[in-house]
């Protein structure tokens, strides 16, 4: 049932390796962002052991995660969708006997296999380096870090869903760069990205622990560095999976109902 899709999936694939050097860049320069934040941090930490429940080696090692992270977390659904309906290229595609989210979705795993296969062993050398150069004293329990790779499926999920969310609002729009940059945004602001979401004022704190993104990087982060018990990591799970649900039954209805806006486009 799956193998016709298997060729999207190959063909994404050979695509990132192919343009291994365009990754690469992008790559060292998310490393020199990280390098830039660890300076900062360290630099607000100066003679001070602890803030909002960090200390300094915790919140550079924070930040090292959240770096590994996003190279699971990265999504290419909303350029993947917005470059086909604006090219036209959509409607080819549901004229033929595929489901057109599950052939996006294996286009964009194929992507995320090649980013993961090049990035992956860079990424763990760099953090192995920067440890030497920060002295960073880090051990972990292995059960925690058997949630935090459990946790990589669904992010990836959680983040196609909601990036494919958006792709498919591209249908009604001209500009796909202000969908982009709002995407971003809310990922960024509301995920533990930036900044750990404990540093937030309480009123803000309150509205962003109410949204799923927060699994995306402060959640697994802190299982990690065992800030989060087993428990409530496996809660955590499942809410997550009920996120992923919900934006799958919004995407559905939003994809059925916006058909009609691709046929006026096509006519």
């Amino acid at each position: 049932m799956l193998k016709k899709y298997l060729p999207f999936f190959k063909a994404n694939l050979m695509m990132m390796i192919t343009y291994r050097s365009s990754v690469l860049a992008w790559y060292f320069v998310e490393t020199f962002s990280v390098v830039m934040m660890i300076f900062l941090w360290s630099t607000i930490y100066k003679n001070q052991p602890d803030i909002n429940g960090y200390s300094v080696n915790e919140i550079i090692i924070y930040f090292l995660i959240v770096g590994i992270l996003r190279i699971f977390a990265s999504n290419y659904a909303i350029d993947i969708v917005s470059d086909e309906v604006k090219q036209g290229q959509i409607s080819m595609y549901l004229i033929k006997p595929i489901n057109y989210k599950t052939r996006v979705f294996f286009s964009d795993l194929g992507n995320r296999f090649g980013i993961i296969m090049i990035m992956l062993p860079v990424s763990i050398l760099v953090m192995y380096l920067i440890s030497i150069v920060w002295d960073l004293s880090f051990s972990f329990d292995m059960l925690n870090f058997g949630l935090l790779i459990a946790f990589l499926p669904l992010i990836f999920m959680l983040m196609f869903e909601f990036s494919y969310l958006f792709g498919l609002i591209s249908i009604y729009t001209t500009n796909v760069f202000g969908l982009v940059m709002l995407f971003n945004i809310i990922i960024s602001i509301t995920s533990g990205q930036l900044i750990p979401l404990s540093f937030y004022p309480d009123f803000l704190f309150k509205i962003v622990n109410l949204l799923p993104f927060k699994y995306v990087y402060h959640f697994p982060a802190n299982i990690l560095l065992g800030e989060i018990q087993s428990k409530d990591a496996l809660s955590g799970a499942l809410i997550l999976i009920i996120w992923i649900c919900f934006f799958k039954v919004i995407n559905y209805f939003f994809f059925k109902f916006s058909l009609k806006k691709i046929v006026i486009f096509g006519g």
